[in-house]
């Protein structure tokens, strides 16, 4: 890991190429807890808990998707997520 000022660091390497694609600061306590205190939040006052089962699989099912090579994922016809 590379030390930065404020953060440690970790590159991400594409296998395919050993290039760097990504620098990633790694997480303190600090971001975890506010991070999970956010998605607490987020499912508690959200949309997603009141959202219709079938609604949740799509759009589950389209995080969970495969990426095209330009590193966005693919989205059915007409979906712009």
């Amino acid at each position: 890991m590379k030390k930065n000022r404020k953060r440690s660091e970790f590159e991400t390497i594409d296998p395919r190429t050993g290039e760097v694609i990504a620098r990633i600061s790694e997480g303190r306590k600090e971001d975890i807890d506010a991070a999970v205190k956010a998605a607490r939040e987020a499912f508690d006052t959200g949309p997603w808990p009141r959202m219709a089962g079938a609604i949740r699989k799509v759009k589950s099912s389209i995080l969970g998707e495969p990426q095209n090579p330009d590193g966005y994922p693919r989205y059915p016809d007409g979906y712009s997520g």
